[in-house]
């Protein structure tokens, strides 16, 4: 990420117009401030980063997981549709036997 470190303002003196007011011991404080806070919104961008690619690689998993659901499912509605033609020539072929039992 771009915003890696702490940052001290960078041995930069502040620019003249805040060295005016203020002194330019005041205008470094407020300087660290201002690079303090960058750095609590750096930290939370790498925070919301790594929460992404978890929150992505999870996703990926789940999305595997339900295609190999889906492709189960598939070969076991293939299996029972075959399983019921068989069931159906059978009733077919008991059905005759029992005719010709009748007759």
């Amino acid at each position: 990420m771009v915003c890696e470190g702490e940052h001290d303002g960078g041995g930069r003196e502040p620019p003249p117009s805040l060295q005016r007011r203020g002194g330019a011991a005041s205008a470094r404080g407020r300087f660290r401030e201002v690079f303090g806070h960058f750095d609590e919104i750096c930290r939370w961008l790498e925070r919301l980063e790594q929460e992404y690619y978890a929150i992505s690689q999870q996703l990926r998993r789940i999305e595997a997981a339900l295609t190999d659901e889906s492709g189960r499912r598939e070969i076991l509605e293939r299996d029972l549709a075959v399983l019921k033609e068989h069931v159906g020539l059978l009733q077919a072929r008991i059905a005759e036997i029992e005719r010709r039992l009748g007759s």
